[in-house]
């Protein structure tokens, strides 16, 4: 029994967003192509088929099961012996098609399936027939017309029409004697055939009773329904297009078809062996998207699919692979070497003068007199300037000098007036010093002193003078190692410092969790997750930053935590989370800053985000917008005089100003995959696709026994954006605002 109001109610959900701009990429527009195989969660390399739903879904027919993308991950569906009703038919998914009350076609190769989504149910045909025969590779085949009537030609049965009331397929009368290759509706309702003895046929099929209108040619091999246009090769290696008047032969044809799409005002061929050729609107060879094309070249696809920006293709071994125009508003600086790929993550930034200085893994420091001139480059490298070419800290002192951390023993300091690099072998009494290496986080005090979080030797705090004949001297110094309990930090291995107060310092932990530490006393206090209700996500901490307004930003390698002013001195302050769950692009992050506006930026495994404050909406950019990568590096942001930021990933870096980034109000649909109401629940595999043109839609949703409604309305909530919009934007989804029984 399900009461009025219902308290608990726990929803599954991810979220899908779907883009409905108009696209006119330029021919000098770069592309992005990125692959997704088994590696990445698809059941199966080798795929049939590419259908996108009416809500935006992209659903891939492969050799080992029906997979869907929903925009960040794949979800599977296979067949299972042990129940039918929530199993599809075969792993062998050969075409998908879609009616008009959005229910799934599947043809396998024992038979055919309809996939209700909203009931999470599969109903099976034909399979498991017990007559005589063999059945062969391609005994089904499904078209369905512009009305949304279902037709299935089998090579026993004939062409047969599915009667919804009966839930059954029944068999059309004078067909058994059609012998079908391939068949499909035109956008006129008129029912295109292929026969087997490779004659291209128009039918009109009024009330279930077919007619004959016109044959339209022999020695047909294939035909393909594209741009609104009937496109057919013969075995004559030409392409034509079909009109009422007649047919007109287009193209010489280099090999067989296995599909062609309408992209970008450009036709693309597959073909069958392997590449794809491009052609214009007027079928003369095209020279767009030569990187397309490259990449394209030994790859058999078998299928293609549009949704706006995004081309889709599947192929046969490799995956499916999606192209998209990159859309670069972002300043992209990529780490290369007379023209190879030399690429280096970019750890940490830091500015001399006028110049930028850019930290490397593996390559010492880049400096650039402009960076928009990236080829115009100098290095500082070991041995002859550095310690060490892995440089995973930057800090440029009140007192002149920058400090830099790097991989090997010490520090390394280099003093602007005098253009002097000081090695940790050049610094006086350094042997004075508590032995340390492998600095990745600096911080200097207002008394010029340095706070050097390491890789495995603990925090320090050390103090450096001059030496008479000019040179830097080790004066004083004090190193905190983790063991006792309010002694040390959580861990000796510190990826980021930032400050408190004057008397404080945060200290952030990996592998341990956050500790504070009050400079006077030499005491820490330490803060770590799973400890409480309210703890932090993770004890893993990544960068840690303090905004203008005293929120203390904690970045894990599960989502990001942060921490009110007033919760600090509570014996259980609450560490408010973001992850995925509420619309992070990755829960790993890299590095944290602010913009001259109060708003937080982040960077990730996956892109880098925006979060508005105060309400928390969240922008996510891609690679597609022009980012290095998706990738991103442990504590590499720096934010200049100017207000512009940048983050340094595994290919580069980014800079920009955040009040250029431009954001769109579109929203995308939101997703429901499974929902429960007490002990009840939706099908395992029902989904619930809302339109983004609504406040407030009731969802009738049958559970065992009862109807319930559920009025949804806006809250915000902070979600990736897909990676064909060029502007990003936050999103408000839905929750639950009441749920009534239905009279």
């Amino acid at each position: 029994m399900i009461n009025n109001c219902i308290k608990c109610l726990l929803l599954w959900c991810s979220f899908l967003l779907i883009s409905s701009r108009s696209f006119a990429a330029s021919p000098a527009d770069s592309f992005l192509v990125q692959a997704y195989d088994n590696y990445n969660g698809l059941s199966n390399s080798s795929i049939n088929d590419l259908h996108i739903d009416k809500d935006g879904l992209l659903w891939l027919g492969t050799w080992d099961g029906l997979n869907m993308f929903e925009g960040s991950r794949l979800r599977i569906f296979n067949y299972n012996s042990n129940n039918d009703q929530q199993s599809i038919g075969s792993n062998i998914i050969q075409a998908i098609d879609e009616d008009k009350s959005g229910n799934l076609w599947i043809t396998t190769i024992g038979g055919i399936t309809r996939y209700d989504k909203k009931e999470g149910r599969f109903y099976n045909f034909f399979y498991q027939q017990n007559v005589p025969g063999n059945i062969t590779e391609h005994e089904y085949k499904i078209a369905i017309d512009s009305n949304g009537q279902v037709f299935c030609y089998t090579q026993r049965q004939g062409l047969t029409h599915y009667n919804l009331k009966q839930n059954k397929f029944e068999a059309i009368p004078g067909t058994i004697s059609l012998k079908i290759k391939k068949f499909s509706f035109d956008s006129n309702n008129c029912l295109i055939i292929l026969t087997e003895n490779d004659q291209l046929q128009l039918w009109t099929l009024s009330q279930n009773h077919p007619r004959l209108i016109a044959a339209i040619t022999n020695g047909a091999t294939n035909f393909f329904l594209v741009n609104n246009q009937l496109l057919f090769a013969k075995n004559d290696a030409y392409l034509y297009r079909y009109t009422p008047g007649g047919s007109s032969a287009l193209v010489a044809l280099g090999s067989t078809v296995n599909s062609i799409t309408f992209y970008n005002n450009h036709y693309f061929i597959a073909w069958s062996t392997s590449g794809c050729s491009i052609f214009n609107h007027v079928w003369q060879p095209s020279g767009i998207m030569p990187e397309v094309s490259r990449f394209l070249t030994n790859i058999r696809v078998t299928s293609w699919a549009l949704k706006d920006e995004t081309l889709w293709a599947g192929t046969d071994g490799n995956g499916v692979i999606k192209i998209t125009p990159q859309t670069k508003f972002f300043g992209t600086v990529s780490l290369f070497q007379q023209g190879s790929a030399y690429n280096r993550p970019v750890r940490a930034f830091c500015e001399n003068g006028q110049q930028l200085w850019v930290a490397t893994k593996g390559r010492g420091i880049i400096t650039y007199a402009n960076p928009s001139k990236e080829k115009e480059f100098k290095n500082i490298t070991a041995p002859e300037y550095l310690d060490n070419n892995s440089v995973y800290a930057l800090k440029k002192g009140i007192d002149n000098l920058i400090y830099i951390g790097t991989d090997g023993a010490g520090l390394n300091i280099y003093e602007a007036n005098r253009d002097r690099f000081f090695k940790w072998s050049d610094i006086i009494n350094k042997e004075t010093c508590p032995d340390f290496g492998s600095v990745y986080s600096i911080y200097q005090d207002p008394d010029s002193s340095i706070w050097v979080g390491t890789s495995g030797y603990g925090l320090l705090h050390l103090r450096f003078s001059r030496a008479v004949n000019g040179s830097i001297k080790y004066a004083s110094g004090r190193k905190y190692s983790a063991g006792e309990k309010d002694k040390g930090p959580a861990n000796n291995i510190i990826y980021s410092i930032t400050p408190y107060d004057k008397d404080h310092i945060w200290v952030g932990c990996r592998y341990g969790g956050l500790s504070l530490l009050n400079k006077k006393t030499g005491r820490f206090r330490t803060f770590k997750a799973f400890t409480y209700e309210g703890s932090l996500s993770n004890n893993d901490i990544i960068y840690i930053y303090k905004d203008k307004r005293s929120v203390l930003w904690i970045g894990t390698s599960y989502g990001l935590n942060f921490l009110l002013p007033d919760e600090i001195n509570k014996s259980n302050p609450v560490f408010r989370k973001i992850t995925t769950e509420q619309g992070l692009p990755n829960n790993t992050i890299h590095a944290i800053t602010e913009d001259n506006e109060g708003n937080i930026w982040i960077s990730s495994n996956k892109g880098i985000a925006k979060i508005n404050w105060p309400n928390l909406s969240v922008s996510n950019y891609q690679q597609t917008d022009g980012l290095q990568s998706s990738e991103f590096s442990d504590g590499a942001v720096w934010k200049d005089k100017n207000g512009k930021l940048y983050f340094g990933g595994i290919s580069g870096f980014n800079s920009f100003l955040p009040a250029r980034i431009s954001k769109s109000n579109y929203l995308g649909n939101m997703l429901i995959s499974y929902v429960t109401a007490g002990n009840q629940g939706s099908g395992q595999n029902s989904l619930f696709v809302f339109p983004n043109n609504k406040t407030a839609i009731p969802l009738s949703i049958q559970l065992p026994g009862t109807k319930i409604i559920l009025a949804l309305k806006h809250r915000p909530l902070i979600l990736p954006m897909p990676k064909n919009l060029k502007y990003l934007t936050s999103w408000k989804a839905m929750i639950i605002h009441g749920i009534h029984r239905k009279p």
